[in-house]
């Protein structure tokens, strides 16, 4: 399929045809619901719904990234209120935030605006950062604006981490919450001796400093027991639940109690 042009996705932003869909997290140590991240997705037409893949690079090049950002959140933490007035209990929201949203030196402030908007606790956000943010910067005005959502009470979670080893001297690293693993790490784990000592070695230096780990893109049983039995705290991915729109998920998440048998038991 051809891509887009730009013009077209600007055209379909000003249309509000941009949604979430929503992936659930578990715990591994508990195999309840721990979070949802909120996915963007292009309703592109009357039957076709596309991917990121479709339209985040074009949106980059021109800088209208957060134009994409500030929709799925909106449209986002709306669902979340009322899934929460609604008695369904989700522990988290997962927002993401890209390089360019993250530049906006009033970005906490917006933010905190826009919770408030809605009636939602900081604590229940959690604010996922693209982790080429570490590789590429140290700025001050970086470090400044997570320090300010950490102090919201944002967890943070550094997205994508793909590195043999975690950078503790890295002063974003002071204000990260969660680790989420790239699923190259995480692929065929079970069968990986060499992939499991790299994970433990990254559990041990992480968890004396208060950060979790999130292996995403989760895709069979052997790879969930054996994440959990090395001490990955959450799972996301197709071994839980592929992307859902709204209702979808809130079917979902209502059901979740009865299906826990089809998950495999751990520790």
């Amino acid at each position: 399929m051809d891509l887009p042009q730009l013009s077209d996705i600007l055209a379909g932003l000003d249309r509000s045809e941009f949604t979430p869909w929503y992936q659930p997290q578990i715990s591994t140590d508990t195999g309840q619901v721990s979070g949802i991240e909120a996915l963007a997705r292009w309703h592109r037409g009357k039957d076709t719904i596309m991917t990121p893949a479709g339209f985040v690079g074009a949106l980059e090049k021109a800088g209208q990234i957060p134009r994409l950002d500030e929709q799925i959140q909106i449209r986002a933490l709306a669902q979340w209120a009322n899934w929460q007035a609604s008695g369904l209990d989700i522990p988290q929201l997962t927002l993401n935030l890209s390089s360019q949203t993250l530049g906006q030196v009033d970005l906490a402030q917006q933010l905190e605006w826009t919770f408030d908007q809605f009636g939602v606790e900081p604590g229940q956000i959690c604010l996922d950062l693209p982790y080429a943010i570490a590789a590429q910067t140290r700025a001050t005005e970086l470090i400044t604006t997570l320090a300010r959502l950490h102090q919201m009470g944002c967890q943070l979670d550094l997205d994508d981490f793909s590195a043999s080893a975690f950078d503790t001297e890295h002063p974003l690293h002071e204000h990260i919450t969660r680790l989420k693993l790239s699923a190259n790490l995480t692929h065929n784990i079970a069968w990986d001796t060499a992939a499991q000592r790299r994970l433990t070695d990254l559990i041990e230096t992480c968890e004396p400093r208060g950060i979790e780990i999130l292996a995403k893109g989760v895709e069979t049983p052997e790879d969930h027991a054996i994440l959990a039995q090395l001490g990955c705290r959450h799972i996301q991915g197709f071994v839980v639940s592929a992307p859902m729109p709204g209702p979808d998920c809130a079917r979902w998440l209502a059901a979740y109690g009865t299906t826990r048998a089809d998950l495999p038991e751990v520790g």
